[in-house]
């Protein structure tokens, strides 16, 4: 499991256990006494443990999300050169970087609310205490994410009941959550609009050769959308491809390219055949012939003698932090 992070960068201190991470630009993370901790959260998409970063903020810090997702990227064969010195421990000498994302916690605490609060066709679902919500045997984790929110993050997706004398009771409210994700990619929209994301552009101009579509609002709203679809289960996806009224645009059926960061990647199978000359019939021999006509029963294939190569079972990935 992930433990909480030994040391930050000090300049001229390195030791064979460094790591290198890109952290946020924070005026509280060069105060030491804060405390920075790497949380085991599951990913809003499929559930498997992922790591995050929390940096606790208080009313003197600047308000920059206190939640980011961990990212590893691998780079064999490659060093890290700080302050003049070749960090070469057990994770810096394969030139491994830790990189750090803003990410909205309301994302992670999406689906165990949805968990909880057990709607059916029959029943809205039922209200709880924030502390009983956020209760997740496999992700301690949870609570101590919770701890850092304010009712006024929570309120956006959620309903909110107050028993007197007795407290505030909490329900994830669909038409909150279709409305705060709807939200996000009218933000993206403009942004993308405006070419202030580079990432996009890529991705525009492929939707716009591959779908013969200009680039319009409709088209920076699709590829919001499956920016923000990255992060939510199938179920959510589906509901909020149909708030978005892309249900039945035929852009999102089978026989089309999905805008994702993938967008230029072909599949064999997608490809013309280019071969018009039909397979030349191969001749053969006498014996050939006598060998192919014998009785196989009983005779064992080639391959039989030959046991297959073992492979290790996939485990889950999770952040080493020993």
């Amino acid at each position: 499991m992930m433990e909480s992070i030994e040391h930050r960068t000090v300049s001229g201190n390195t030791t064979a256990n460094s790591r290198v991470m890109l952290l946020p630009l924070m005026d509280n993370l060069s105060d030491q006494s804060v405390d920075v901790r790497v949380l085991s959260l599951p990913s809003p998409a499929t559930g498997l443990a992922s790591a995050f970063l929390l940096v606790p903020t208080t009313k003197t810090h600047c308000k920059t999300p206190a939640l980011f997702q961990v990212h590893l990227v691998e780079a064999p064969f490659k060093s890290w050169a700080i302050d003049n010195q070749i960090i070469a421990g057990k994770y810096c000498h394969y030139g491994s970087l830790y990189v750090t994302t803003p990410y909205d916690p309301l994302f992670v605490l999406a689906p165990i609310l949805d968990f909880h609060r057990q709607k059916s066709t029959e029943s809205p679902g039922r209200f709880m205490q924030w502390t009983d919500l956020v209760v997740d045997d496999n992700f301690p984790d949870f609570s101590l994410l919770a701890s850092t929110l304010d009712e006024h993050i929570i309120s956006s997706i959620c309903d909110i009941n107050d028993i007197e004398n007795i407290g505030l009771f909490y329900r994830l409210s669909d038409s909150k959550f279709l409305a705060w994700l709807n939200a996000k990619v009218d933000r993206l929209v403009v942004k993308a609009s405006n070419g202030s994301i580079p990432a996009f552009i890529p991705l525009i101009e492929d939707a716009k050769l591959l779908h013969n579509t200009p680039a319009d609002t409709l088209l920076y709203q699709r590829i919001a959308f499956q920016t923000i679809a990255e992060h939510l289960t199938p179920k959510w996806k589906e509901m909020f491809l149909d708030h978005l009224g892309f249900k039945n645009d035929p852009i999102w059926s089978k026989q089309h390219v999905y805008f994702n960061s993938e967008i230029t990647k072909r599949t064999a199978s997608s490809l013309p055949n280019t071969s018009t000359k039909p397979t030349k019939q191969i001749k053969l021999s006498r014996g050939q012939h006598n060998i192919a006509k014998a009785s196989k029963s009983g005779m064992k294939p080639l391959t039989s003698f030959f046991k297959p190569a073992t492979t290790k079972p996939s485990s889950k990935l999770e952040l080493d932090f020993s």
